[in-house]
């Protein structure tokens, strides 16, 4: 495995894959100084061991007799087999199971590509998990998604503050005994340096790496994508919680808080997608195209057929597969996101009931976000009635030429003559509410935030001198 970490190749602009001038990219400088291998281990740059002395070769005679003689009792045990007639697998592997490696099927996304119909309905069923073991393929969540997010944050961006055994784990926990599967869309999250190109790499020394992604169209991909981090900043699912205000919504919103016009600007601005585009591109860099599968999520059969059938290729899975019912798992309903966008900037702008020794509302953020719904509700109005910030018409060819660019290289049957109706549909997706026309109407702004006693808690209305409920 030393052997093979350091002859790997550095990631450079040949192999980084490319979006054919569809929207602009940059050329940054982003490689990270190289990890080395001492032992066996590897170390991040900056914390080199000390290299122990080289010890004599005197046991060397020694290594070569035990071989000997282990090899005689083995040729002995297999003449025994043969002459008794015995139907007996042996211990000791063949040459032939010895130079095939187990084969990793890395499920890496990327977001909202049906990750979470894959991991629960899919790979999380016990019934198929038990198909699947009759396919020789395990399910393994040894290295889970929590342990790469870690991964990535704590080590791959930060390679000088790495610790080696984070790397030792992640190395050791991902390879398998037998073929198995694993999915985490957070792979396709991940930072682009020499550094996580390089620890990648360092899989193909004991695993056979099957990379498999799901390729969702882009213009239906983007408002999804848009709404999945919106939906983190509102919400921890980690600890079951509603976010708070962020003191940093004072002078300038964060990603989580942008409307999709300023989120597309963002994500074309950082020159990182995260879309199945670029994710097909990172990986085909590291493993070749021949060892990328992707799956489309509209198929017809379904995205779980296709991952099963198509990319696994496990046969009693398969056949299990196609005679269930799975749907794709996607519920943001509880999310108030357009509301969420008045509220924040209401905030930003001090309209919200605020004391000024105390930045912080009487009221929570999700409440106060229930609050704009039940007055819409009142006026019998949708957030489709007030102002809407949508892609300018320079963002909508953009977003149509990388829809026809990733159906072109990913689709495997491409459907020319439906994408421009395909995409036409999913146009109604790319408006949001225009929060600064909202807030900058006086007619709008009273009637949300006009009586402030609005968002002043029930504990507390009696002490702000508010008797009544006015929402």
């Amino acid at each position: 495995m030393a052997r093979l970490i350091k002859s790997l190749r550095p990631f450079n602009d040949d192999n980084k894959g490319h979006y054919n001038n569809v929207i602009a990219t940059r050329e940054e400088n982003k490689d990270h100084p190289s990890f080395t291998v001492n032992r066996g281990h590897v170390i991040p740059p900056g914390k080199e061991e000390e290299p122990r002395r080289r010890r004599g070769n005197v046991i060397a005679p020694l290594h070569r007799s035990l071989l000997y003689i282990v090899g005689a009792l083995l040729l002995h045990s297999i003449l025994f087999l043969r002459k008794t007639d015995l139907h007996v697998t042996p211990l000791i592997p063949t040459q032939a199971s010895l130079s095939r490696r187990p084969i990793l099927y890395l499920h890496v996304g990327p977001k909202k590509t049906a990750s979470t119909t894959i991991q629960t309905k899919v790979l999380g069923n016990k019934t198929i998990r038990e198909a699947l073991l009759l396919d020789n393929i395990t399910v393994s969540t040894k290295f889970n998604y929590i342990k790469v997010q870690r991964l990535r944050d704590q080590c791959l961006a930060q390679p000088e503050k790495c610790r080696p055994e984070m790397l030792n784990t992640f190395l050791l926990e991902m390879i398998d005994p037998t073929d198995s599967i694993k999915s985490c869309e957070t792979y396709s999250n991940l930072p682009r340096n020499n550094f996580t190109f390089r620890v990648f790499q360092a899989l193909k020394a004991r695993s056979n790496v099957k990379i498999i992604l799901v390729y969702r169209r882009f213009s239906s991909w983007l408002p999804s994508a848009y709404y999945q981090e919106r939906k983190g900043n509102m919400y921890y699912s980690s600890i079951g919680q509603y976010a708070s205000y962020q003191k940093n919504t004072m002078k300038q919103p964060p990603v989580g808080a942008l409307n999709l016009p300023q989120y597309l600007d963002h994500i074309v601005a950082s020159d990182f997608y995260g879309d199945s585009l670029s994710t097909y591109d990172y990986f085909v860099s590291i493993y070749g195209s021949k060892n990328v599968m992707v799956v489309e999520m509209d198929a017809g059969d379904g995205v779980a057929v296709e991952f099963l059938c198509r990319a696994i290729r496990a046969p009693h899975a398969c056949a299990l597969i196609r005679s269930s019912k799975i749907g794709v798992t996607n519920d943001n309903s509880q999310f108030l996101f357009d509301q969420d966008l008045l509220v924040m900037e209401a905030f930003r702008r001090g309209l919200l009931f605020q004391r000024p020794d105390d930045h912080d509302p009487a009221i929570d953020r999700r409440g106060a976000t229930i609050i704009v719904q039940r007055i819409l509700q009142r006026h019998n109005m949708t957030t489709r009635h007030l102002p809407q910030a949508c892609l300018s018409e320079r963002q909508e060819e953009a977003v149509w030429n990388r829809t026809l660019l990733t159906e072109h290289r990913l689709a495997r049957h491409p459907r020319y003559d439906t994408l421009r109706e395909a995409f036409d549909r999913d146009r109604i997706k790319f408006c949001t509410v225009d929060t600064a026309a909202v807030l900058n109407n006086s007619t709008w702004r009273d009637m949300f935030f006009g009586d402030r006693c609005t968002f002043v808690p029930e504990h507390r209305r009696s002490v702000e001198g508010c008797e009544t409920v006015t929402a």
